[in-house]
């Protein structure tokens, strides 16, 4: 094995977990810009999944944060994992719209977010520097979309410019 040097301490985290459970493998003679290649096409690979009827199924997330101080880990975990619910429920299934003037998704019943069987495995890294004191839950929801639609475009090699994604066809991504 090759030492590889990381941009930060995140990142090497998230390669560790990943080359830990053989989602990526690292090879001598690869370069390490080639490496970083390799470790980001095996996680889409690994992870985001189209189905035959063009959907998009998402597997796993390997997410790392920087609260700054962790009081409590679990509860920063749990934080991060839920707030991705939030995030790529607004990928797949947001938006409103409006007939007669009014908003059609009033509540929960009419506005889907991801149910349990859909939501992918979150594993959330907990990376405290001490250098400040912040939130964990909101910056999370932020991401999910962009992680996801750049997972998608690297696998592809398409951008997908509008979501939510329930009426995009990934066939033809």
């Amino acid at each position: 094995n090759r030492d590889l040097r990381f941009e930060t301490e995140m990142d090497q985290s998230v390669f560790d977990v990943m080359t830990k459970e053989n989602l990526v493998t690292v090879q001598e003679g690869i370069s390490l810009e080639d490496s970083k290649k390799l470790l980001h096409q095996h996680r889409i690979e690994k992870l985001l999944v189209v189905d035959a009827n063009g959907r998009l199924r998402i597997h796993r997330i390997v997410a790392a944060t920087d609260p700054g101080h962790a009081v409590n880990p679990q509860q920063i975990e749990a934080q991060v994992e839920g707030s991705f619910v939030f995030g790529l429920s607004a990928l797949l299934y947001g938006g409103c719209t409006v007939r007669g003037g009014r908003i059609e998704q009033e509540n929960f019943d009419s506005y889907p977010s991801m149910l349990m069987a859909e939501m992918p495995k979150v594993e959330a890294i907990v990376m405290p520097s001490g250098g400040f004191w912040g939130g964990v839950g909101e910056p999370t929801i932020a991401v999910a979309a962009p992680a996801v639609l750049n997972a998608i475009f690297a696998a592809t090699g398409k951008r997908i410019r509008q979501s939510p994604l329930k009426d995009v066809d990934l066939r033809s991504a």
